[in-house]
This record gives C-alpha cells, structure tokens and sequence, in this order.
C-alpha cells in the first residue's frame, strides 16, 4: 500500500495473505484498462476510506474494461467472513458508480437470513 492512501492508524506491517488463496478474474488481453479502478481506488481514499490491498485488488479487478468498454466480468462475488471488510469495498465501489462512473441507478441490499425461517 502506497504511503498517500495508508490509513493514520494502519499498522507498519501487514501480515497475512493480501491476495485471495482461490480466485478467478478474465484474463487480461493487452487492452483491457484498470483505469476506472484505479480512480476509485483514490476517490475512496479522497473520502476518507482507505482501502487495504487486497481490498484495492478486487476493485481494480470489479472495475477491469475491455477494450470496448464493456465489463471484463459480468459478475463479481465476494466470499469473505464476516467483519474483514468486503463492505469497504462496495462503499468504494458505489462511490466509484456515482462519481466516476456515472451510473444513475445504484440497488444495494443486505439479507439476513435466520436458522428458524429456514
């Protein structure tokens, strides 16, 4: 993580795995731009919200264009535990559609699905 975007209170060090062990992204082809990521990754940062690595990556990855702009990934899934901060990412990635963008519809949702309503 470059200096400008490191959290105040970001330790010195990050352990761990930064990337994830299995994951899957369209393989870049020489024309395929991350521009789009990587302005997300600094409006995020410019609002406040500093993105870890790995959390920097998936972005860039979500927001990876073909060279005729259309999406290099229809879909983009997730699967991380709880409180490790797949949130950050789709704050960051809502910004992303309002500013950069430009997208004039955004749906977010959150379920909560209980052992007895199954």
């Amino acid at each position: 993580m470059s200096s400008a975007l490191a959290a105040p209170n970001a330790p010195a060090e990050i352990i761990g795995h930064q990337r994830p062990t299995i994951w899957s992204v369209p393989a870049p082809d020489g024309g395929s731009s991350t521009a789009q990521g990587e302005d997300a990754v600094a409006l995020a940062a410019h609002a406040g919200l500093f993105l870890d690595e790995w959390q920097q990556w998936i972005l860039k990855e979500a927001l990876r264009e073909t060279p005729g702009n259309k999406w290099a990934a229809f879909e983009v899934a997730m699967v991380i535990s709880r409180q490790s901060g797949k949130g950050s990412v789709l704050e960051a990635r809502e910004l992303a559609g309002l500013y950069v963008i430009g997208e004039e519809l955004q749906i977010h949702t959150a379920h909560e699905l209980r052992l007895q309503d199954v």
